[in-house]
């Protein structure tokens, strides 16, 4: 499957965010682990959070349960994917799509840019063009079209 431009060069997006102008680079494969180990994170914090009121037997079979779910856990699985749609998970994915360029920008900064679901929605197709993705879950953009089964050869081939 053909590559797009911005991602086999890192060559990147610009967007314009409040008059500010912004490059969005692919993510490299270090910065994919990084948001993976993000997701898992905050999978396990989110469970202990809502501990509060449960038997011990209960929390630690909580517990067990997000440590196995989160051990699995890839960008393209389900609960990353609910992840990634949150507020907290496209700041960091749009963050993330900043460092190379914008290096000294903080996480919270990039929280104060994207104030308005307006500028949240620019970021991220900023940052999906970038990635090269549809979505958000790694899926090229490219349209897939239904093809019709190929004939068979009558070639012989000896």
């Amino acid at each position: 499957m053909p590559t797009s431009l911005p991602v086999a060069t890192g060559s990147g997006r610009v967007v314009v965010l409040d008059g500010t102008t912004y490059v969005v680079t692919p993510l490299d494969q270090q910065q994919w682990a990084e948001y993976e180990a993000w997701l898992q994170d905050t999978y396990i914090d989110t469970t202990k959070r809502n501990l509060d009121g449960l038997s011990d037997d209960q929390q630690q079979k909580l517990l067990a349960q997000a440590f196995q779910t989160a051990s699995m856990m890839t960008i393209v699985s389900e609960e990353a994917q609910v992840l990634s749609a949150t507020p907290a998970g496209m700041f960091r994915l749009f963050w993330l799509g900043l460092a190379k360029r914008q290096p000294n920008l903080t996480i919270d900064e990039v929280a104060a840019i994207m104030d308005t679901t307006e500028k949240v929605e620019k970021a991220m197709s900023s940052f999906h063009r970038a990635n090269d993705t549809s979505s958000g879950n790694g899926q090229s953009k490219k349209k897939r079209t239904k093809r019709s089964p190929k004939r068979q050869s009558r070639r012989v081939y000896s």
